[in-house]
C-alpha cells in the first residue's frame, strides 16, 4: 500500500517502519503563520497513488527546544484513503525551518485496521511561505 516511487536524494532523514515504510529524503513545502509551521510533503506510490506527511508544529518559533506536534501520514489510491496519525509526537525545532521528530507511533485512523507506523528523523522545509499577517 506504501510503497512509494523512489526519490532524488535530499538532507532529510524522516523514517517510517512499521504497516507503511518508507523514508523520506526530500523536502517539504512548509507555511508558516503566527505561531505555527505546517509541513507537508506528496510523493506518488508504485500503485498510482500519493503517499502524504503532513506536520503541524504548534506554538512554533515561541518554545524553546521540545513541543507537540501532529503528525499525519496518509495514502491515497483507486482503494481509498488510509491514513496514521497522532497528536502527541515530540519535536525538536532544529532551525528556522526544521524539525527533529521523536520516535513516535502513528495509530491507524478507522477504519484502518492495519499496525501503526512508527516514525521519526528530520524534517526540513524545502520551500516555504509565510501567510499574511505572520511573522
Amino acid at each position: 500500500m506504501c510503497r512509494p516511487a523512489p526519490e532524488a536524494s535530499g538532507s532529510n532523514s524522516f523514517v517510517a517502519t512499521g504497516a507503511c515504510a518508507f523514508e523520506q529524503r526530500q523536502g517539504a513545502t512548509c507555511v508558516i503563520t503566527d505561531d505555527d509551521l505546517l509541513m507537508k510533503t506528496v510523493r506518488p506510490t508504485a500503485n498510482d497513488g500519493q503517499l502524504v506527511i503532513f506536520v503541524s508544529v504548534e506554538n512554533y518559533g515561541s518554545a524553546i527546544g521540545r513541543t507537540q506536534a501532529e503528525v499525519v501520514v496518509g495514502v491515497e489510491n483507486a482503494q481509498g484513503l488510509f491514513r496514521w496519525a497522532t497528536r502527541q509526537a515530540r519535536v525538536t525545532e532544529s532551525d528556522e525551518k526544521s524539525v527533529k521528530i521523536a520516535e513516535t507511533h502513528l495509530t491507524p485512523v478507522p477504519p484502518l485496521k492495519e499496525q501503526d507506523v512508527v516514525v521519526s528523523g528530520t524534517l526540513t522545509c524545502a520551500s516555504s511561505v509565510t501567510a499574511p499577517d505572520a511573522r
